[in-house]
């Protein structure tokens, strides 16, 4: 798990906005990974992502490191924001804008 570890802390260090969802926007694996891609799309918010389905490994490292919240999940700056009810829940209630968010975000 320690390479996990690096690997993931190496993902997360490169700033921005980052999901990571089985699949890939252009052939997503999971709906709801699907949904929050094009959600960020729709608000204008840029977003790296990786595919999970390509790194078992790192997969299961987000699963224990998240607890039992499922996949996909959404890293902003470094910092985790959530799995899909809660960036749903915060896209309802207005907080995951692009002008909420752009501050947080370095490239």
């Amino acid at each position: 798990m320690q390479q996990c570890d690096c690997k993931f802390h190496q993902i997360i260090n490169t700033g921005g906005v980052i999901l990571f969802m089985k699949g890939s926007p252009s052939c997503p694996l999971c709906g709801k990974a699907a949904d929050i891609y094009y959600l960020l799309q729709s608000v204008n918010l840029p977003c790296k992502t990786v595919d999970l389905s390509k790194e078992p490994l790192l997969c299961s490292y987000l699963h224990e490191k998240n607890h039992p919240v499922l996949d996909p999940y959404l890293y902003v700056n470094g910092k985790y924001v959530g799995n899909y009810e809660t960036i749903i829940a915060m896209m309802n209630a207005g907080v995951l804008t692009f002008q909420n968010v752009l501050p947080l975000i370095t490239y």
